[in-house]
């Protein structure tokens, strides 16, 4: 169930005190991607793309990694002519910002 899924996210987002890339950038490829929402898929990238991976340096490979990927799922959404939203999400042209 998208509901049941995007409540555990929202739940490991708040328990992460917003500290894990991983955590939006599976948000935004599970839940966003599913429900159809662009908004939501952007903002989420752009708040994973806004954490400090060097503020925690436990969690700093595994964040490194996600930002690569968040910034790779960006780049690829711009336009909404991307090879990854705009395959999955209708209007994917108008990102949030």
């Amino acid at each position: 169930d998208l509901a049941v899924a995007a409540q555990h996210s929202h739940r490991a987002l708040a328990l992460s005190d917003g500290t894990s890339v991983g955590l939006y950038v599976a948000y935004a490829e599970s839940v966003c991607v599913k429900k159809q929402d662009s908004r939501a898929f952007h903002r989420a990238l752009n708040t994973a793309m806004k954490i400090d991976v060097d503020a925690h340096p436990e969690k700093r490979l595994e964040n490194t990694i996600f930002l690569r990927r968040a910034k790779r799922l960006k780049a690829n959404a711009r336009g909404g002519h991307g090879r990854f939203v705009g395959r999955y999400i209708k209007g994917a042209d108008t990102p949030a910002k």
